[in-house]
C-alpha cells in the first residue's frame, strides 16, 4: 500500500497522504503550511535531457528532508510542487518560514557535469483560523499565485484582501476569453488637436472592454490579464478590424477622416502572420498610423520584434511613439526607430508653471522634435493651464480629457463632421478613467 501514499519519484507522502496526516488531528493555529513551486523543467530537458527535471525534484525533495523535523510534513503535492507543514509550540513567522524552504535552493543542482539554478515561488498560510488542511493547503497555492508577478525567487503570504484581487483578476481572464468571439471588445476614439486653432488633426484607436454587468472598461482593467493569457495580439486584430469598418463606414458617408493611430503590442509585432495582418490595415487605412509604446526601444533588437518593425515600414503606416518619457527608452532609441511623432508621457504633462523642471523637459522633446522631424504630441491635456504651457513650448498637437473624452464610433463621426472641438467636448465620455 506504500505507493498509494508515496511519490514514487521523491519517496516522499503524495498529495492524498500530506493531507490525511495532517487531518489526523485538528489544526492547530500554530500549524503553518508552505508550498515550494519549481520551474523550468522543459528547458532542462531540453538542454540536458528528459531525465533532467527528474534529478531535480529528487534533488529538492532530498533537501527538504533534511531541512526540517522528523514531526513536520514534507510532500509533493504535484508535477512540480513540494508542500511542508510545520507546527511550532510559538507561532512561527510565515516570511522567515518561506526563507527556509528558499534555502534548500539556495545552492545549485549538480547536473550532467554542471551546476544549475533553478528557479521558485513559494506561499505560506498559516492556520490562524483554525481551517481545515485542504483549505489551508489551497490557500499556500494561492500565496504561490499572489508571488509570481514579483518575478523568478519570490515568496507571498496569503492575504484575504489579496486573495480577493487575485479572484478578481481571474474572473476577468475568463470573462475575457469567453467574450472575445463576441462583440464585448469595442472600439472607443479620441481625436488629437492642433494646438493653435484646436482643429481635429488625429484620432486614436483605443480597445475598451464592456463586462459582464455592461460597464465599459479601460485597458487598466483587462490589459494584465490578457498579457497572461497571451490575448494581447488578438485583441489588436479586433481592434484592427473595427477600425478598418468604421474609417470604411465615415468615408463612404463623405467625412473627411484624419489619421487613425492604433496601438499594437510586442507581441503582435512578433506574431508570424502580423505582416499578413497590417497589409491589410494598411490598404484599408493608408494614412494610418501605429502607436507602440516607447519599451519597445528596449526589446528592438529581438528578432521577432525587428521582423515586425521592418513589416510596419514597409506598409507605408507612420510610427508614433506612445508614452515617451516615462522611464524605460533613451532618446538614442529615438534615433534608431526613427518615429514620426512622439506622444510625451502623461504624467511628464502633469504639471503647472511652477514646475519648472518638467517644463524645461518637454521644452527640450519639442525642440529635439523639430530637430529630428518628428511631430510631438502633448498627451493628457486635463486643465487649461497645461493646455498653455503645451502652445507656449510648440508642441503642434494636443490630446487629453480637457478636449475629448474618448467616445462612440458614431459620436466620433458627429465630430468629423463639421470637426468642432466644442461639439466633442460636449460629448459624454465612453468609459471611466
Amino acid at each position: 500500500m506504500c505507493h498509494l501514499t508515496t511519490d514514487p519519484l521523491t519517496g516522499l507522502s503524495n498529495r492524498d497522504d500530506f493531507i490525511r496526516r495532517l487531518t489526523r488531528t485538528p489544526v492547530d493555529p500554530r500549524l503553518t503550511v508552505g508550498i515550494l513551486d519549481v520551474f523550468g523543467f522543459r528547458e532542462l530537458n531540453c538542454v540536458l535531457g528528459e531525465h533532467a527535471g527528474d534529478t531535480v525534484l529528487r534533488t529538492c525533495g532530498e533537501r527538504l528532508r533534511r531541512a526540517f523535523r522528523d514531526g513536520d510534513v514534507v510532500a509533493r503535492v504535484g508535477d512540480d510542487e513540494f508542500a511542508v507543514a510545520v507546527s511550532h509550540d510559538t507561532a512561527l513567522d510565515p516570511d522567515l518560514f518561506a526563507e527556509r524552504i528558499a534555502a534548500v535552493l539556495a545552492n545549485a543542482v549538480p547536473l550532467a557535469g554542471r551546476d544549475v539554478r533553478i528557479g521558485w515561488n513559494i506561499g505560506v498560510a498559516t492556520g490562524q483560523q483554525a481551517i481545515e488542511p485542504e483549505r489551508l493547503l489551497a490557500r499556500a497555492a494561492m500565496a504561490v499565485s499572489m508571488a509570481k508577478p514579483s518575478g523568478r525567487n519570490a515568496h507571498a503570504i496569503y492575504d484575504e484582501a489579496a486573495s480577493e484581487r487575485l479572484a478578481q483578476a481571474h474572473q476577468v481572464a475568463n470573462d475575457l476569453v469567453d467574450g472575445l468571439d463576441g462583440d464585448s471588445l469595442i472600439v472607443a476614439y479620441q481625436p488629437q488637436y492642433t494646438v493653435d486653432t484646436l482643429q481635429i488633426t488625429g484620432i486614436e484607436a483605443l480597445a475598451r472592454w464592456r463586462d459582464r454587468d455592461g460597464h465599459v472598461r479601460s485597458p487598466r482593467h483587462f490589459l494584465s490579464a490578457a498579457e497572461t493569457l497571451g490575448l494581447t495580439h488578438r485583441i489588436d486584430e479586433i481592434v484592427l478590424a473595427h477600425v478598418v469598418r468604421d474609417v470604411t463606414t465615415w468615408r463612404r458617408a463623405g467625412l473627411s477622416v484624419p489619421p487613425v493611430a492604433v496601438n499594437l503590442s510586442a507581441s503582435s509585432l512578433r506574431c508570424k502572420n502580423f505582416p499578413t495582418t497590417l497589409a491589410h490595415f494598411a490598404a484599408a487605412v493608408p494614412d494610418g498610423k501605429v502607436e507602440l509604446h516607447e519599451t519597445i526601444l528596449i526589446d528592438r533588437w529581438n528578432q521577432g520584434l525587428e521582423r515586425g518593425l521592418d513589416a510596419i515600414h514597409r506598409s507605408g503606416l507612420k510610427v508614433s511613439l506612445d508614452d515617451f518619457g516615462s522611464g524605460h527608452a533613451s532618446f538614442l532609441g529615438i534615433a534608431e526607430l526613427k518615429p514620426d511623432e512622439v506622444k510625451l508621457d502623461r504624467n511628464l504633462l502633469a504639471v503647472t508653471r511652477a514646475d519648472t523642471c518638467r517644463i524645461a523637459m518637454m521644452d527640450a522633446m519639442c525642440t529635439l522634435g523639430r530637430a529630428l522631424g518628428f511631430d510631438i504630441v502633448a498627451e493628457g491635456i486635463e486643465t487649461a493651464e497645461q493646455l498653455e504651457i503645451a502652445r507656449s513650448l510648440g508642441a503642434p498637437k494636443v490630446q487629453g480629457f480637457l478636449l475629448s473624452r474618448p467616445m462612440t464610433v458614431d459620436a466620433m463621426a458627429a465630430c468629423l463632421s463639421d470637426n468642432r472641438r466644442t461639439d466633442c467636448h460636449r460629448t459624454k465620455g465612453l468609459t471611466d478613467r
